[in-house]
């Protein structure tokens, strides 16, 4: 056989291996390709933790909309767990999660934390990706600038800790839970869980619970959307998950995601995925599998149409990331798929209007009075910084889903 073929030959039954070890690998789940009713969507989770600490989530609306969330815990499983059973019902916003809604041609994002939102855009055949989110992830210059311009006169607020941290203990800016970083009293009580003491001074919260939000009308040229915690995107860039995704099929291209972070993360510790894979969960020196990688939670949604398809065997379904199967899902009882909302669209457009008044915004004051850039991160000199506004657009989208808030 020439070389170049044999080569081509290799290459496919090498990236062909991995995906047979993933379904093979007892600490990965995914779910191939099921339908909404905007287009098709793929799922994908890998556990490097002794417990599983990502959860994610999709309902889907048969009619016309769609939910969508990843939820990164750390330092247990209890927040995200939490979140997973209560945020879709009660719109609880108070941590590391990253949540968004698709809804009558707009997609709708709330996101505090390091998981990502990022979206594949075509034009002439050559696809770009679009980052929606900001990482809230103290390595990141901007929100050490954005802690210390919060905290004047406070020389801990950022300390550098295996990384830089939130005063030297935690990476995020914002997250759920971690109440002894938010209310000083939760951190001298016995009963109250700590990691370490929080050093001096410490007179009010150093991490925040607020997210921010943006909204994005669905270009045509928008093809895809990728939803994943920050487990993918410290193995790959915004670029080479874009290329994943348009180049390969899409039946099981949630899977194909986190199957290349698992190899690149075995890469960078000079062994194969296959070696890897005899680790265990856990944090142990050299046989600890989150000493490779961390937890990763994918979701990658199809946008094919701008409109819903109603057809018949598109159901009401939930799905989660951490169990198999799905199962009857409350989203189609929201709001969103009866008639009368249509006043929604028309009173969240005055809303937008009305809180971007006068906005500055680089190249984005004529988008934001139709409400399609982000509501809470203005950038100023190039820098962006949190406006701490904008809640009501979100309280008036969760009065029309009829979502409870705490």
């Amino acid at each position: 056989m020439h070389k170049v073929l044999q080569t081509v030959v290799d290459l496919f039954r090498r990236k062909n291996d991995d995906l047979i070890a993933f379904d093979e690998d007892p600490y990965t789940r995914s779910i191939n390709l099921e339908r909404h009713c905007f287009g098709e969507f793929s799922m994908a989770n890998a556990q490097a933790n002794t417990i599983m600490e990502d959860q994610s989530q999709v309902e889907v609306a048969s009619h016309n909309a769609l939910y969508l969330g990843v939820y990164d815990g750390h330092g247990g499983v209890e927040a995200s767990l939490y979140v997973l059973n209560n945020l879709f019902n009660n719109l609880l916003f108070g941590s590391c999660c990253l949540a968004g809604v698709l809804w009558k041609g707009v997609l709708y994002i709330a996101n505090l934390g390091d998981s990502r939102a990022v979206i594949g855009s075509v034009v002439d055949k050559r696809v770009s990706a679009v980052q929606l989110t900001r990482d809230h992830n103290c390595n990141d210059p901007g929100i050490r600038r954005e802690l210390k311009s919060m905290h004047p006169g406070d020389d801990t607020i950022v300390m550098e800790n295996n990384g830089w941290r939130v005063k030297g203990i935690i990476m995020v800016s914002r997250s759920i839970g971690d109440a002894y970083l938010k209310r000083p009293p939760f951190s001298v009580l016995n009963s109250f869980p700590t990691y370490v003491e929080v050093p001096h001074p410490f007179v009010r919260g150093v991490v925040s619970a607020e997210p921010e939000m943006l909204t994005r009308d669905i270009a045509e040229t928008d093809k895809f959307l990728i939803f994943a915690s920050d487990g993918l995107w410290e193995l790959m860039t915004n670029d080479q998950a874009v290329q994943i995704v348009h180049k390969n099929p899409r039946n099981g291209i949630a899977k194909r995601l986190v199957t290349t972070a698992l190899v690149e993360a075995a890469r960078r510790r000079n062994v194969k995925y296959r070696a890897m894979m005899t680790t265990t969960p856990g944090k142990e020196p050299n046989v600890g599998r989150r000493t490779f990688h961390d937890d990763i939670s994918v979701i990658v949604v199809f946008l094919d149409n701008k409109t819903p398809l109603i057809k018949k065997h598109i159901h009401d379904l939930s799905y989660r990331g951490s169990t198999d199967g799905s199962q009857p899902s409350g989203f189609a009882l929201s709001a969103l798929t009866v008639a009368e909302s249509h006043s929604f669209t028309g009173d969240l457009k005055k809303s937008f209007k009305k809180r971007f008044k006068g906005s500055t915004s680089k190249g984005q004051s004529s988008r934001a009075a139709e409400g399609l850039h982000l509501l809470d991160m203005e950038r100023t000199s190039g820098d962006q910084t949190e406006s701490s506004k904008g809640k009501s657009q979100w309280d008036t989208l969760r009065k029309h889903l009829k979502w409870k808030k705490h």
